[in-house]
């Protein structure tokens, strides 16, 4: 696939499968793309990581470790602190808590706690399953009931499409998308990557420099 460069500048970014696209701008604010256009959308403080269900809920977490969610348009405090957070297209909510273990919205206001440890990065995947990027670097795959290790680059950060394609961010600056199992591609063109989010099937990034390219 061939990049296209969009306006603005982020750290990071998150989209949902009906292609809402939200981005952590470098002043450490949301911002959603309306149109053409990135359109402020604040009452959160600095924000570090965030993540899309669709164009009416978003998920983020702060700097000071506070988990955001959108409700009827304006952000809301939830309970508990997170390291980062992941969304799937079903509503289903992933995060990475403080103690670096994963947790799971139970929609009732609680967290629960998953199997696993040392986690650094993650993403929602369809039908509960996530992937979380280790403090090793290395990816592994939760299912339902399990973990498995998933062999490849070693990596920076992770985006899971709403149809379970997976990218990555390497540690090399590369982009990567999964091909099968253990199996992946390295993205033609894609150097100094450092998030990764998936639009409409595709990898959406921002760079070292805090540009934002998506694929087409």
């Amino acid at each position: 696939h061939n990049w296209v460069k969009m306006t603005g500048h982020a750290t990071d970014a998150g989209a949902s499968a009906d292609g809402a696209l939200w981005v952590v701008g470098t002043n450490k604010q949301a911002y959603e793309w309306v149109k053409g256009k990135w359109i402020k959308r604040p009452g959160t403080p600095p924000l570090k990581r965030i993540d899309v269900r669709n164009r009416h809920e978003i998920w983020a977490v702060a700097e000071n470790m506070q988990i955001w969610r959108t409700t009827q348009g304006k952000w809301r405090q939830m309970p508990s602190f997170g390291r980062d957070i992941g969304v799937a297209a079903d509503g289903t909510v992933t995060m990475i808590g403080p103690d670096n273990a994963p947790y799971r919205w139970d929609g009732k206001g609680n967290w629960r706690r998953l199997p696993g440890s040392g986690q650094a990065h993650l993403d929602a995947g369809p039908k509960g399953t996530f992937w979380i990027v280790g403090h090793n670097q290395q990816i592994w795959n939760w299912n339902g009931k399990a973990w498995s290790r998933v062999k490849g680059p070693k990596a920076r950060d992770i985006g899971v499409g709403p149809k379970g394609r997976v990218f990555i961010t390497g540690m090399d600056g590369n982009g990567y998308v999964m091909m099968g199992p253990n199996k992946w591609a390295i993205n033609p063109k894609s150097g100094g990557q450092m998030s990764v989010t998936v639009l409409n099937g595709m990898p959406l990034i921002t760079n070292s420099n805090t540009e934002i390219w998506r694929g087409k």
